[in-house]
């Protein structure tokens, strides 16, 4: 699973589309809050200068992705989101992805359940439905 930096085309009528990192900061960014931390969360970009600490002009935070893959849809700004909450989107064309040549990240997602001799129908058909619609790559 990609994290990616999106965006809808109608932004761009109006705002250049960034070709490296440091050319956020003449953008709207939209972030995401952790509830548990209270942190930002931190977009995976692969500068070329590993020390330069950028931060992006934060328009509007949220604590939920639905809205940002909204905020973004309705052209309000650039967000970083799972590409499995936005994988009707990027299909359709509605949102596209920037910046994929800085992104380094791959996210890995676990299903743990509680450990016995056995795996019961219940839990195998969720797992195989899991692997089989949420993770594919398409």
């Amino acid at each position: 699973m990609l994290c990616h930096i999106i965006l809808v085309l109608l932004y761009f009528q109006k705002f250049e589309i960034p070709k490296k990192p440091e050319e956020l900061i003449n953008h709207f960014c939209m972030m995401y809050r952790y509830k548990s931390t209270g942190k930002l969360d931190i977009w995976p970009i692969n500068q070329d200068n590993p020390t330069l600490q950028l931060e992006w002009p934060t328009r509007m935070v949220t604590n939920t992705l639905d809205p940002l893959v909204s905020f973004a849809e309705n052209s309000l700004g650039i967000t970083c989101i799972p590409d499995l909450a936005i994988r009707e989107q990027l299909k359709t064309g509605k949102l596209i992805t920037i910046l994929n040549d800085f992104n380094n990240d791959i996210t890995t997602c676990r299903i743990l359940w509680p450990s016995s001799k056995y795996l019961s129908p219940k839990l195998r058909v969720f797992i195989n439905f899991m692997v089989e619609n949420l993770f594919k790559n398409e």
